[in-house]
């Protein structure tokens, strides 16, 4: 049976269209305040680990390339070193047309913060030809507070302050070998060991604003090279000290004066720069009556394990021996010495190259 036209109200019945509206209002669109919260809440945390990533990441990038410019820079001083057998000064870290400092041989002197790096080395090894005849340096590298844990005889080493803008790694002094420089180097986060807060702590340092005093884990990323590390890189092939001679002449007794004379030579090694001779000498052993010892001053006690101090060797090119072998009282026979040479490897201490070579002398009737 059809509705009557009244009941419909656009072709919907009439009283249906409260509910419909009803319904609409049980529902209403939006967030409440508690969820709207939770959102924030759940957002801010995405915004502080996002952040915080960046940050680490940013960290992390930052030490891989001062990673790489402070081994950038050794490889440099390496192929110099490779050319001249040499490691270059410091100098005034200005240019000037010859290849000997830092400056002239390092591209990039700057890290990543771009703060400069900076250079300690052993200048012994500056010299020309010098890094194949030296066999120890004086500079040493500590790996911790004391230095109880020592690395000896570094040729140079190459230092980035790191991510803090804080060189941290300088000259210590507490349990360094005497006559050594030595440099604390310690492990990434370790303690905040801070040994670079003035001038003379950190040589070569040139920023000198960023040498700060303050508490923070260690952070400086350190390149050193041993010299034994740099003379195999150079591919030395040595050119060690030694004594040339393999016998001396034997002579005659009651000969006329200076009729006995025997000279010992030696090549190599680090030679003594100046007056003097180029290397000392210690003769040990019974010469000849009236064969003349030119060493008298040399200790019973030298020798190359214990070479003593450089005062009682006689400092000269070559060890001649020269005298006139007497009949009384009798001088022929054969007499055994012993003839040892040093250098200068060593300048302030007794750490020198040596050689030593046993010799027969005889005298005839």
């Amino acid at each position: 049976m059809s509705m009557p036209a009244n009941h419909l109200l656009n072709g919907i019945p009439r009283g249906t269209e409260h509910g419909t509206a009803s319904q609409t209002k049980l529902n209403p669109a939006g967030f409440t305040l508690v969820e709207i919260a939770i959102v924030l809440a759940i957002a801010g945390l995405l915004v502080g680990f996002g952040t915080q990533l960046a940050t680490s990441l940013t960290t992390r990038s930052k030490r891989i390339e001062n990673k790489a410019a402070v081994k950038a820079a050794a490889a440099a001083l390496i192929g110099h070193a490779a050319t001249y057998q040499s490691i270059p000064l410091w100098g005034d870290d200005a240019t000037d047309g010859t290849v000997d400092e830092f400056c002239e041989v390092i591209t990039n002197r700057k890290d990543a913060t771009s703060k400069p790096l900076y250079y300690i080395y052993e200048p012994s090894l500056t010299a020309f030809e010098s890094v194949c005849n030296r066999k120890t340096t004086d500079l040493t590298v500590c790996r911790n507070v004391g230095c109880t844990d020592r690395v000896p005889n570094i040729a140079f080493a190459v230092v980035s302050g790191g991510t803090n803008v804080n060189p941290q790694t300088g000259i210590v002094t507490v349990g360094c070998p005497a006559g050594d420089t030595c440099l604390g180097v310690y492990d990434v986060e370790a303690a905040s060991n801070d040994d670079c807060t003035a001038a003379g702590d950190c040589p070569n340092y040139p920023g000198g604003a960023d040498r700060l005093t303050r508490p923070e884990p260690y952070d400086d990323l350190v390149e050193w090279v041993t010299l034994n590390e740099l003379r195999t890189e150079v591919g030395c092939q040595g050119s060690p000290l030694e004594i040339v001679n393999n016998e001396l002449p034997f002579g005659y007794e009651n000969a006329t004066p200076n009729s006995y004379q025997a000279t010992v030579f030696a090549s190599g090694g680090i030679p003594f720069s100046g007056g003097g001779g180029d290397y000392r000498w210690c003769l040990k052993g019974t010469l000849p009556n009236g064969v003349a010892n030119p060493t008298s001053g040399c200790s019973s006690t030298s020798d190359c394990s214990s070479l003593g101090a450089q005062g009682e060797w006689v400092q000269a090119n070559n060890l001649t021996i020269v005298g006139a072998p007497t009949a009384s009282p009798q001088s022929r026979g054969n007499y055994l010495i012993r003839v040892l040479v040093r250098d200068n490897n060593d300048a302030s201490g007794n750490d020198d190259n040596c050689d030593e070579r046993r010799f027969v002398i005889t005298i005839n009737p």
